[in-house]
């Protein structure tokens, strides 16, 4: 009786539904609001990454831009701002002339037997355009034995390993063997010379090598010689190539008293000269690449880009042979990317990006052919030729050009190129390259391949399965 008076007088019904609902809330509903909070499913992500790279409603710099770089094309505006751009540019360095060696120099057979040629050339009482190929022999003969001779006094062991075979020729022949110690020629322990003895050596042999260059250059009859300008390269070779001293350990570069160049500086410029001259008389000859490549370097290095493009102005723009050395594809790669560069800094587009295009050319042959430094060139004459290219105007065939470069150089001139149409204006033509293409196979659609391929196999099949007998009965 109380529990039916409670609950009439007291309010106790409400009370005590009130009671059991919050019961049941804390026992069926507790245990997931003490879960720990997730965060939303990737699907909610993606789908915000395809709003931002879908093609923009309104055409702006920045909406093309981040439309590209959601496409995979990073702009030089966006690569300026992190620390590893991909279109960061690099130094491009000359190979060096004379050309470095790889391996030691060894005396061929062109390096013997020159004293004869020698007397013999000296019998006749006039050089005639018959007697070209001799003095180039002789040149060409005395300077290998100066570079020989220059390694022997730097190397004791291929000195020693030299003077005990001559040693041994000597005694074959019945000669005389080598004077001893104390004497005019002095050798020392085992018939061994001292460096500087062999350093004189070296340079009496350059002194007959550059006599004998002199005289194929200076003589009258000798000059429709065929093999001239090959000569002249060997000549400015030889002349700026370091020379043998005979104390190296006391040798200074200290100027002589009442001299105004150093010996080095004077021996350079030289060297610079005869190239002038071989770049002047011979032009379109293989040779001239050298030349060129040097010359236009060195005046691009000082800011000279009109001296630059007319050093350049008969260089050839047409394919080289296969078969062309490493280093001539490098040299006129990097001829083509100096001339490209000084025409873009002045204003012809046109011209540089055609120059810039023959650069990457050369570069790629180069590189296939083993030089490493074609990798690097290829990468700045493509990231220039974009930038020519795109200030010329004339955008047609942007991908067409683009894929001519080849996978690896594509990507990073895309980035320029799109990157130079933007400061251009042309919104449109950057869509076009930031957005891919699916890629055909054979240069036809992939689905009419693939049932092509499936056709073939199919046929392949019903080939190889085993033809059943038919028997008449």
């Amino acid at each position: 009786m109380w529990l039916k008076d409670y609950l009439q007088k007291r309010w106790g019904l409400l009370g005590l539904v009130g009671g059991t609902t919050i019961l049941g809330l804390w026992l069926f509903g507790g245990a997931q609001t003490n879960q720990p909070h997730r965060p939303p499913p990737s699907g909610s992500t993606k789908a915000a990454l395809k709003t931002d790279t879908a093609t923009p409603k309104k055409l702006t710099v920045a909406s093309v831009t981040r439309y590209c770089t959601g496409r995979g094309v990073a702009t030089t505006r966006l690569a300026k701002s992190k620390a590893k751009s991909k279109a960061k540019s690099q130094a491009i360095r000359h190979p060096g002339f004379p050309a470095p060696r790889k391996s030691p120099p060894k005396l061929g057979t062109k390096a013997r037997g020159l004293f004869p040629l020698r007397n013999r050339l000296l019998g006749f009482a006039s050089h005639q355009l018959v007697h070209a190929p001799l003095v180039h022999r002789l040149a060409r003969g005395f300077a290998d034995r100066y570079h020989y001779f220059q390694y022997l006094s730097k190397n004791r062991r291929a000195a020693k390993r030299y003077y005990r075979r001559q040693a041994e020729r000597r005694r074959k022949k019945g000669l005389a063997p080598a004077p001893k110690a104390g004497s005019v020629g002095t050798v020392g322990a085992g018939g061994l010379p001292p460096s500087s003895m062999i350093a004189l050596t070296a340079r009496g042999y350059r002194k007959k090598s550059l006599g004998y260059y002199r005289m194929l250059m200076a003589t009258g009859t000798l000059a429709k010689y065929k093999d001239r300008p090959r000569a002249l390269l060997e000549y400015a070779s030889l002349v700026m190539s370091p020379v043998a001293r005979p104390h190296p350990r006391h040798h200074s570069n200290r100027k002589k008293k009442g001299a105004r160049t150093s010996p080095v500086a004077s021996r350079r410029s030289l060297g610079l000269r005869i190239l002038h001259r071989l770049l002047r008389d011979y032009p379109t000859s293989p040779e001239a690449i050298e030349a060129m490549a040097l010359l236009a370097h060195q005046a691009a290095a000082t800011g000279q880009c009109p001296k630059v493009i007319f050093l350049l102005k008969k260089l050839s723009t047409t394919s080289m042979p296969p078969r062309t050395p490493a280093r001539t594809a490098l040299l006129r790669g990097l001829a083509h990317y100096q001339a490209g560069t000084c025409l873009l800094k002045q204003g012809s587009h046109g011209a540089a990006a055609k120059r810039l295009a023959r650069a990457v050319a050369d570069a790629r042959q180069a590189l296939k052919a083993g030089a490493k430094q074609g990798g690097p060139l290829a990468r700045e004459a493509a990231m220039s030729w974009a930038r020519a290219y795109g200030a010329a105007g004339e955008t047609s065939d942007a991908r067409t050009q683009l894929d001519r470069l080849g996978p690896k150089l594509r990507g990073v001139a895309t980035g320029v190129l799109v990157s130079q149409l933007l400061k251009e204006g042309q919104l449109r033509v950057c869509m076009q390259l930031c957005t891919r293409t699916p890629k055909r196979a054979h240069g036809r659609d992939p689905k009419r391949a693939h049932g092509r391929d499936q056709k073939r196999a199919h046929g392949r099949d019903q080939k190889r399965a085993p033809r059943r007998e038919v028997r008449l009965h």
